[in-house]
Order: structure tokens, then sequence, then C-alpha cells
């Protein structure tokens, strides 16, 4: 049983490690950059106007990893996974936290 276990959890890494490919793009002045800011701003105001509090940072959170996941898909089709501006970016996730934060202290602010 713990054999099967084990050997499930083997080839589930294997499969997420040959999956995930990290984008070596780490221009923080890019475009790209900033659409991600934009939209991490703008996601967390769309998430206030439906008044989740605190979820909206997990649900927006979500929804900034769910976008990088297709944006991968996309460059694997495209045979240009790796290069950069496609794959997985913890740049571009980053700055969709930041957007987030802004709109976080404007909406504060403006209370």
């Amino acid at each position: 049983m713990l054999d099967s276990i084990k050997t499930f959890f083997v080839n589930a890494w294997r499969f997420v490690k040959s999956y995930l490919v990290f984008d070596p793009d780490r221009d923080w002045r890019s475009l790209d950059k900033m659409q991600h800011l934009l939209g991490g701003f703008g996601v967390r105001l769309a998430m206030e106007l439906k008044e989740m509090g605190w979820e909206a940072i997990f649900w927006s959170s979500v929804i900034f990893l769910v976008y990088e996941l297709g944006q991968t898909d996309v460059a694997r089709s495209l045979k240009k996974l790796g290069q950069p501006g496609y794959g997985i970016g913890l740049v571009d996730l980053a700055y969709d936290e930041i957007g987030m934060l802004l709109a976080i202290i404007l909406l504060a602010v403006s209370r």
C-alpha cells in the first residue's frame, strides 16, 4: 500500500515538473508587467463591488494563477515555452499581487 502511494506521488511530481516551466523574463518595466499590475488592480476593484472582503484576496490570487497557467498552456502549444515572456511568471504573479494591494490601499484611503 505504501509503495503504491509513493508511486502515485512520484508520478504526480514528474507530471507537475514537466508541465511547470518558469518564465525567464525578469524585466520589471516591461509592458507585460504593467498589464499584470493593472489586472491585479482591476480584479481587486471588481471583487470589492461584490463586497467579498478578505475572500477577494484569495479568489484574486486564484484568478492570477489560473491566468498564468493558461498562458503557459498557450506558450506550450506555440512551442515558445521557456522563452522570455512565456511560462509561469513569478514576477508577473508578484505584479498581480502588487496591483491588488494598491487597490486595497486606495479603497482604504477613500473610506
